[in-house]
């Protein structure tokens, strides 16, 4: 596991879903439909002067948001109808932080209409905004450490070299993900040359 690093161990993963800030509900029901995921990146055009040196278009990481606060924001039907940021007290006003401490993430009873599903939400106020995060050359073994002595539940991986128009996550890793018997069904190799070493 010393040579394999996470981001081999995300490219044998199926592509990252990710969000933006403020996102079209119709997006997130898709989301929430068909993917397991229990996080999902949460992505905002970069907003920085043009003197940093960073090419327009460039996309930053906001942060990572639990599928238990999607499913409480459809719940809520805290929809906006244009797409736009929210304030502070809108957040306060609708989500009291102990109901957010719930881990709710069963949507099957909310019905949403067709117009509802042109709306949008503004998931910057529920959003992580300092997930932990790892280059992709980390080694594997280095991040289970990373994963116990913390105990994380996800790891967001960033590519070594920021590139502009290229997402800023190229992966993420759950505890599922570092399990032995994950890694050597995602590279059975590493099985055969633990084998040979033994001998």
């Amino acid at each position: 596991m010393r040579n394999l690093s996470v981001g081999d161990l995300g490219d044998a993963k199926p592509p990252v879903v990710t969000l933006q800030g403020v996102e079209k509900v119709a997006r997130i029901v898709d989301v929430l439909k068909n993917t397991t995921h229990n996080a999902f990146p949460v992505l905002d055009e970069a907003e920085v002067a043009p003197q940093v040196g960073l090419a327009n278009g460039a996309i930053e990481l906001h942060g990572l948001i639990l599928r238990a606060h999607l499913v409480k924001v459809l719940k809520k039907r805290w929809f906006l109808t244009e797409k736009r940021r929210t304030e502070e007290w809108e957040v306060r006003e609708k989500f009291p932080w102990d109901e957010l401490a719930e881990r709710e993430d069963n949507f099957d009873d909310v019905a949403i209409t067709s117009s509802e599903m042109q709306m949008y939400v503004d998931l910057h106020p529920l959003t992580n905004t300092t997930p932990y995060t790892v280059m992709e050359n980390m080694s594997v073994a280095k991040a289970l450490v990373l994963f116990r002595q913390v105990g994380l539940r996800h790891l967001l991986i960033v590519p070594k070299i920021q590139v502009s128009g290229m997402s800023p996550v190229v992966g993420i890793l759950t505890r599922q993900d570092l399990r032995a018997y994950n890694i050597l069904q995602a590279f059975p190799h590493l099985e055969k040359s633990k084998g040979r070493k033994a001998h």
